[in-house]
């Protein structure tokens, strides 16, 4: 400790020497004047230069082990803080990690919580408009760890830091809303802070409504961009603790999980309203916001859950309690539900129209597929309430439905799904493609576009596939193709048949379980089938083999080519040749002669599989 007190002094008057050589230089002065004035200012200097930082004398003890005065030197430290921006760099240590909750520096930390708001209330309250500034940017950084945006897994004891920040800085919203009002000279700094704080949704609602409605000075950009932003943090901020809620207890889960909902049915109207905006910025945060709300719908578990596996639960009165509760989770769902249904079609919509960046349009569709998933989950959740495996069946509520069910309303979404598949920009066909499989893998959905919109969309897919060039997007959409419309294959197979010379493995595997899903209407497959059978590796040989199968009698050309992998040097593709022989019967007649030269195979499997073929089609010749 001396040492480093020895090194800093020596530094100090280093400092001083230099400072002092060049004022005296400046006029002409000897070195030896500058000596002497050394000599008598540098104790002054001296005493000046070392004063304590609070800061670093706060951190020093906040290291300090169980040092038994080390309590007070915290406090008297923290006391002599003068400024929000001083307490706010304690706030932002590391050295608190883990000792904040339940360790030795639980009662520092919240006196330091304490410090700051009171600080800072004093800063905003100031008649100074610089002050107000600076200390409204000030709550924003100490504030945005109250976010979690950096940490997306986090740890149970930083997500209890962040309640108990959050609970705090939340204090503070009355003076930041006052400053985000109309007229205030730091409304982007106002608007700012509120983002990163736990500040009221309905009333950042009503804010940044009326800047992004032109109310409030419309022609200023960087305002409606500033409460874009706010909306955007506000929605990130309660998502990601939505995500982190497997760290938090269980009376904290109530409370998190109706904050959440409240935010999304708060915000989401108003980040419509920014979607349409003239301005980018303000496009891409609206949509960023919209996003961060269903991502997390679509993926915890605190707001639509899924995991609790009743069956396991042994005492029946405790897996009734657990069902109603669930079921009033449910319910407790409908008004952000309504938010969403009432405004998807303007998102697609919006989204999506000619002009907007990538970004926004990739994040469009992104927001289909999230409807698409927190849908399947509610019906999930259903059926566990309702005790159903009929995965077919819609149990949940209607009004808890997100995508509106009728022939009007899916057809604007349809319309935004064609849009995206004609998009220039490879991300965006893909996005699409993405949600149109999530969409269409849930049987309601997929009936209703085949009675109404079928026809539209189907074309665009089957337009778009013989030229697109990215391989996801034609594996998404050949997944599609045999769900959507299995009714009609004179539409589809032609498409299909080519794509089985696609160059990648996997388009071609994908091709061959269209095809074969169709099953016996599938003939004019087969010469594109018996050329495929004898080419390419065994998963691909084993995968037409299935087909040629499923397509059945009138297959029967491609056997010979069925036969010929009787020589192939995986002994799983000489198996499978042979079964697919024999299931055949005597229509493989012609083939016998192929299986009874392989009859000697060096694979028991394979011989067993062979003889087992050779009786079927003899039986069947008969």
């Amino acid at each position: 400790m001396l040492a480093l007190l020895h090194v800093r002094m020596n530094q100090e008057l280093a400092l001083m020497a230099n400072v002092v050589i060049s004022h005296f230089s400046a006029k002409s002065a000897t070195p030896f004047m500058a000596v002497l004035a050394i000599v008598w200012m540098g104790p002054a200097l001296l005493a000046q230069s070392l004063i304590k930082d609070p800061v670093d004398e706060f951190r020093l003890w906040l290291g300090a082990g169980s040092s038994g005065d080390r309590p007070v030197k915290i406090r008297e430290a923290l006391m002599a803080m003068k400024s929000a921006g001083e307490v706010g760099r304690t706030l932002l240590l590391p050295d608190w990690q883990g000792q904040y909750r339940d360790g030795i520096n639980k009662d520092s930390f919240e006196a330091t919580v304490k410090r700051f708001v009171e600080l800072a209330r004093t800063g905003l309250q100031s008649r100074e408009p610089l002050v107000q500034r600076q200390t409204a940017r000030i709550i924003a950084e100490a504030g945005s760890i109250n976010s979690g945006a950096q940490n997306y897994t986090g740890s149970e004891r930083s997500v209890s830091r962040d309640s108990m920040l959050r609970a705090s800085f939340s204090e503070l919203q009355k003076e930041l809303f006052t400053l985000a009002s109309k007229g205030s000279a730091c409304q982007l700094d106002a608007l700012y802070a509120l983002g990163r704080v736990d500040c009221s949704p309905v009333e950042l609602g009503r804010v940044c409504r009326g800047i992004l409605e032109g109310n409030n000075n419309p022609d200023d950009s960087k305002l409606r961009q500033a409460a874009a932003d706010a909306l955007h943090q506000r929605a990130l901020s309660v998502s990601v603790l939505a995500r982190q809620g497997r760290f938090i207890s269980t009376e904290e889960t109530a409370t998190l999980r109706q904050s959440f909902l409240q935010v999304g049915e708060q915000l989401i109207p108003v980040a419509v309203i920014g979607l349409a905006d003239e301005e980018r910025p303000v496009r891409m945060k609206s949509i960023d916001a919209i996003n961060a709300i269903t991502d997390a719908l679509a993926d915890s578990d605190i707001l639509i859950r899924t995991t609790l596996d009743t069956a396991l639960i042994n005492d029946q009165a405790e897996k009734v309690s657990r069902l109603q509760e669930l079921k009033a989770e449910q319910k407790s769902l409908s008004p952000l539900m309504k938010v969403l249904r009432g405004n998807i079609k303007t998102i697609a919509g919006l989204g999506l129209l000619p002009g907007r960046t990538i970004h926004t349009r990739v994040e469009t569709l992104a927001i289909l597929q999230d409807y698409a998933l927190f849908r399947k989950r509610l019906s999930d959740q259903a059926r566990k309430i309702e005790g159903s495996d009929d995965k077919k069946a819609l149990l949940f509520p209607k009004e808890l439905d997100p995508f509106p069910i009728d022939e009007q309303g899916i057809r604007p979404i349809v319309v935004s799904l064609i849009a995206g598949l004609k998009d220039v920009e490879w991300k965006v066909r893909l996005e699409c493609a993405c949600a149109i499989e999530m969409i269409f893998l849930q049987s309601d959905m997929l009936e209703l576009v085949r009675a109404t919109e079928n026809g539209p969309l189907l074309g665009a897919i089957l337009d778009l596939l013989p030229n697109e060039n990215n391989v996801y997007v034609v594996l998404n959409l050949a997944r599609v193709l045999s769900r959507i419309a299995p009714g009609q294959i004179e539409r589809i197979l032609p498409v299909v048949v080519a794509l089985l010379a696609h160059a990648d493995i996997d388009v071609r595997i994908q091709s061959v379980a269209v095809i074969k899903n169709f099953g016996p209407e599938a003939q004019q497959a087969v010469p594109a089938l018996a050329a495929m059978v004898v080419e390419g590796d065994a998963d691909f040989r084993l995968a037409v083999i299935q087909a040629i199968e499923a397509v059945g009698r009138s297959a029967r050309p491609a056997l010979p080519a069925v036969a010929a992998n009787l020589k192939h040097a995986n002994p799983q593709v000489r198996t499978a040749s042979a079964r697919a022989l024999g299931r055949f019967g005597g229509l493989a007649d012609e083939t016998l002669a192929a299986l009874d030269a392989a009859s000697d195979d060096t694979s028991s499997e394979v011989r067993l599989a062979i003889s087992e073929a050779i009786t079927r089609i003899r039986a069947g010749s008969r």
